[in-house]
C-alpha cells in the first residue's frame, strides 16, 4: 500500500517514523537533519560532487556537478549517504559555513 499524500509507502513510513525518533532523541546535541531521497537524473563522475548555490533576492536554489577539488573548505556539507560498503559520504555541499547562506 501507498500512502498517496506522502508518496511513501507504508514501509517507507515505519521506516521514516523510526527515523525520525532517532533525530528527536538527539535534538538538543545536533543540527536540525531531515530526510532527502537519493536519486540521480545524471552520473557523476568520481572527482565531481554536488554543489547547491542560492540567490536569496530572486529565491532560486541551483544544485550542480562541481570538481571536488574546487570546493571551499568554507563550504558546509549538507547531504550524505552511505557506500556499498556502509561508509558515509558527503553526496553535497553548498555555499560556505560562514553565515546564514
Amino acid at each position: 500500500m501507498k500512502n498517496e499524500s506522502l508518496q511513501l509507502s507504508d514501509i517507507e513510513v515505519r521506516m521514516l517514523e523510526e527515523v525520525f525518533q532517532i533525530f528527536s532523541k538527539y535534538s538538543e546535541k545536533t543540527r536540525n537533519f531531515g530526510i532527502q531521497l537519493i536519486h540521480s537524473h545524471f552520473p557523476l563522475q568520481e572527482d565531481e560532487i554536488l554543489y547547491e548555490t542560492h540567490d536569496k533576492i530572486s529565491r532560486v536554489m541551483e544544485v550542480k556537478p562541481v570538481k571536488i577539488g574546487s570546493v571551499s573548505n568554507n563550504s558546509l556539507a549538507t547531504a550524505w549517504d552511505q557506500t556499498a560498503k556502509g561508509h558515509i559520504r558527503v553526496a553535497m555541499f553548498c555555499c560556505d559555513s560562514g553565515g546564514d547562506d
